[in-house]
C-alpha cells in the first residue's frame, strides 16, 4: 500500500529536474544502444530495447519483480529466489542491468523465471514494465535505488523492498547531499533488510522510518558450496590440473593481474607444480589480460582453446565458471580489492574451505571480510611481495592452509540465516 507520504515543493522540483535530465539523455542513450546493436557488440541485440520499456510480446505478468544489477547480486539472491520459486508456484521476473547478469539468470534458473533488462529510470519506461508485470511486490537487491522506479511503484501501491540492503559510508554521504531527491525514496519503501550494522546505521541516518528497517544480515552467508567430486574431477581433467596445486585469481581488475603475475613468477621455480588460473571480472578484458600474460616468461593458454598440461597460467576466458572452479583451488585471490572496487564476494571461496587473500579495498562487504579475517581464512596483501610471502607460507605448510580454509567455512555456518529472515518479511508483505 502507498504510504501517506507527501512531497515538499523542493522534493517535487528535485524529482522533476532529475526526470528532465534523463529526458535529455534518452536520445543519446538510444543512439548509443542502436550503434552497439548494429555493430554487434558483445551483449547487445534487440533484447536491449527492454531498457526503453519496449518489451517482448510474450512477457507475462509476475507475482514478484526482483532486480539484481549483475552477476554478484544474482548469485547472492539465488538461495532466496529458489525458496520463493518453491513457494506457491510464484511467478518471478528478474531484471538485470548487465549482460553478464542476464547470462547468470539463464544459467541459474533457465525458464523457471522470466528475464528483462531494467529500463532506464524514466517514468514512461518504468511504467511500461510495471503495467506489463503487475507484480504484487518489487524486491531490489543491495544498492539499486532508482527514484522513478520507486516513485512509479509507490503511485501504483506496489510495495518495494530492498533486500540484502547495502549502504556504504560514501553512498550515505552522497545521498545526504541530494536529500531532496533521495529522502522521499526511503519514505516510499515498504521495508529495507540491511545486510550489516554499517548499512543499518546509514539507512537510519538517511531518515528511513525505524519500523521500515530490519537487520537481517548478509544473504551471501547462506550460499551453499554444492561440492561435487564428479564435477571436481571433470574440472581437473578439463583444465589439465592432475598432480598440480592451484592458485585461483577470481574477478580480477586492472592492475591486479600484474601484481599476481609478479608474485607468481617469484615462487614458480621453487613450486613448479603450482598452476595459476586468472578469471577477469569483465569479458571485454579477456584479450587485454591475455596480451599482458604473453609478455611474461610463462607457458600460457586460454580456457576457450586447447589447454595443455605444461601450461603455467590459464586465462579463464569464460563466463559463469568461477564459482565451480573454487572446487579445484588450493588458495585464491578475491579481485576488486587491490583495484579500488570495494572487493568481490569472498564467501564463494570460503564456502569450499579455500583460504583467500584480498587487498585493502573491501567496502562492499566489510562485515564479511572482517569475519573471515578474524577466522584466519582471509589475509590482506596489497603488493606482490606481500602476496608472495603469504602464498609461500601456505605452500610450505599445506595443513595450515587447509585449517585456515576450514575456519573460513565455519564463518559461513555460524552466520547463515539471512535468507529465512528476508523470506519472512517478504511473505508478510505479499500475503
Amino acid at each position: 500500500m502507498s504510504s501517506p507520504f507527501k512531497h515538499t515543493l523542493s522534493q517535487r522540483i528535485a524529482l522533476w529536474a532529475y526526470t528532465l535530465l534523463l529526458a535529455l539523455l534518452v536520445p543519446v542513450l538510444a543512439i548509443y544502444n542502436v550503434v552497439k546493436v548494429l555493430t554487434k557488440a558483445d551483449g547487445y541485440d534487440k533484447k536491449r530495447l527492454e531498457r526503453f520499456g519496449i518489451l517482448k510480446s510474450d512477457m507475462q505478468q509476475s507475482d514478484l519483480w526482483i532486480h539484481c544489477v549483475s552477476v554478484g547480486e544474482v548469485v547472492a539472491a539465488s538461495p532466496l529466489i529458489e525458496k520463493l520459486l518453491k513457494q506457491n508456484n510464484l511467478k518471478i521476473t528478474i531484471t538485470t542491468t548487465t549482460y553478464t547478469g542476464y547470462q547468470r539468470v539463464i544459467q541459474s534458473f533457465d525458464r523457471r523465471v522470466q528475464h528483462s533488462y531494467l529500463p532506464y529510470d524514466f517514468p514512461l519506461f518504468m511504467a511500461l514494465l510495471l503495467n506489463r508485470l503487475k507484480p504484487s511486490a518489487i524486491l531490489i537487491t543491495e544498492v539499486e535505488l532508482w527514484p522513478n522506479l520507486v516513485h512509479q511503484a509507490w503511485l501504483k501501491s506496489i510495495p518495494t523492498l530492498v533486500i540484502n540492503a547495502r549502504m556504504t559510508n560514501k553512498s550515505c554521504k552522497s545521498y545526504s547531499k541530494l536529500s531532496a531527491l533521495f529522502s522521499p525514496m526511503l519514505q516510499k519503501l515498504e521495508h529495507a533488510c540491511a545486510q550489516g550494522q554499517r548499512d543499518f546505521d546509514n539507512y537510519l541516518e538517511l531518515g528511513i522510518p525505524p519500523q521500515k528497517l530490519t537487520l537481517t544480515n548478509n544473504m551471501k552467508f547462506d550460499l551453499q558450496s554444492h561440492a561435487d567430486s564428479t564435477i571436481k574431477d571433470e574440472l581437473i581433467t578439463e583444465y589439465q590440473l592432475e598432480g598440480k596445486r592451484v592458485f585461483l585469481a577470481g574477478s580480477t581488475h586492472d592492475p591486479e593481474e600484474n601484481v599476481i603475475l609478479d608474485a607468481y613468477e617469484n615462487f614458480l621455480a621453487k613450486y613448479p607444480d603450482l598452476a595459476l588460473l586468472i578469471v577477469p571480472r569483465h569479458p571485454q578484458r579477456f584479450d587485454s589480460v591475455y596480451q599482458l600474460c604473453e609478455k611474461r616468461s610463462l607457458t600460457l593458454c586460454r580456457a576457450s582453446e586447447n589447454i595443455t598440461a605444461d601450461a603455467n597460467v590459464i586465462l579463464v576466458d569464460k563466463m559463469g565458471v568461477l564459482s565451480k572452479l573454487y572446487q579445484v583451488a588450493d588458495f585464491a585471490f578475491i579481485g576488486g580489492s587491490i583495484a579500488p572496487r570495494g572487493g568481490h564476494n569472498a564467501l564463494e571461496a570460503a564456502a569450499y574451505a579455500v583460504p583467500s587473500i584480498m587487498g585493502s579495498s573491501r567496502h562492499n562487504n566489510p562485515e564479511i571480510c572482517e569475519a573471515l579475517k578474524e577466522s584466519g581464512g582471509l589475509k590482506t596483501t596489497d603488493t606482490a611481495k606481500e602476496m608472495e610471502h603469504v602464498i609461500l607460507e601456505w605452500l610450505s605448510n599445506p595443513k595450515q592452509a587447509t585449517d585456515l580454509g576450514q575456519s573460513g567455512r565455519k564463518v559461513i555456518e555460524t552466520n547463515s540465516g539471512a535468507v529465512q529472515k528476508t523470506l519472512e518479511l517478504i511473505n508478510a508483505t505479499i500475503h
